[in-house]
Order: C-alpha cells, then sequence, then structure tokens
C-alpha cells in the first residue's frame, strides 16, 4: 500500500484571506450562469457516523486533493484515484482511493493529521461534491469529488 499525495506533501499555514476570497461566496460558474452551492460544516460528535455513511454513498467516484496554502497558493493532485472510503481516529481522517498503476490495481492512503472542522459542499444538484477538512493552524485540505452535474472532478 502507498501512501497518498498528502502523506508526501507539507501542508501549510492557509492564507485566511485566499481562503475568504475561494469559498465566501460559494459561487461556481455553470453553462455561464453563477449558481449557488451550499457548504456545511459537520458536528464533530457526527464526524464518525457522517464519515461512514458518506463512505457507503460515494464509493467508486473520482476524487482528487487540493491544498490550500499560503498567500492564496494552491496546489491539485494530477493523479485522480476512485474513492474507497474515509474514516476517523480521533483528529487523524484515513482517506484510501484506488488507482491503476501498471495495469494493476494499487490502493493510496493518506491521513490528514491535527484536523479541528469537517464541512461538506454540495453540487448545483445537491449531489457531494467535497470534502473540506481544517487543521489545527488553519490549513485546508479539500477531496473533491467528480460532479454528478457535469463530470468533471
Amino acid at each position: 500500500m502507498e501512501k497518498g499525495y498528502i502523506s508526501q506533501s507539507v501542508l501549510c499555514e492557509t492564507s485566511v484571506f485566499a481562503l475568504a476570497a475561494l469559498i465566501s461566496d460559494n459561487h461556481i460558474k455553470t453553462r455561464g450562469f453563477l449558481t449557488m452551492t451550499m457548504i456545511n460544516a459537520i458536528e464533530p460528535q457526527e464526524w464518525p457516523t457522517f464519515l461512514t455513511a458518506f463512505t457507503s454513498r460515494n464509493r467508486g467516484r473520482r476524487a482528487r486533493f487540493e491544498i490550500f496554502g499560503p498567500n492564496g497558493g494552491i496546489r491539485e493532485e494530477q493523479q485522480e484515484g476512485r474513492f474507497e472510503s474515509i474514516s476517523i481516529d480521533g483528529h487523524i481522517v484515513t482517506v484510501k482511493r484506488q488507482y491503476e498503476r501498471q495495469g494493476q490495481e494499487s490502493t493510496m492512503t493518506d491521513d490528514l493529521k491535527n484536523i479541528r472542522g469537517i464541512a461538506i459542499q454540495y453540487d448545483t444538484d445537491k449531489s457531494e461534491n467535497m470534502l473540506e477538512f481544517t487543521g489545527d493552524k488553519g490549513e485546508m485540505t479539500a477531496l473533491h469529488f467528480e460532479s454528478r452535474v457535469d463530470g468533471d472532478s
């Protein structure tokens, strides 16, 4: 089993202003129209139950990470994987995804440490589009899923 993208990356402190610019309006552009999406914070006591149910609903969807860094920098994972599962133990979130490597199925596992907030973003059709994880230093990592609206991820 390989360590995934996040395990190989250094999560940086996020610029509050960059995050505000990216998510405060909660707008996305779809087919030439500005459309509202919705972000809901998940209460910490609900995290294990929510993530178990989320896994059941979304297993097999393409997913990739985005890391929001200092001064508005954004790093986007180049290789997508098919979402397998997500779980939490204390303040460590573990994400498993499948991908093909040289004709063989492989699993990548990412551990997001010191998580203090989890939110879900819904697409315009109200399908689950993105999980947002906030760390103890205010950094944000997003697990972005393929859209059920247009197939993009």
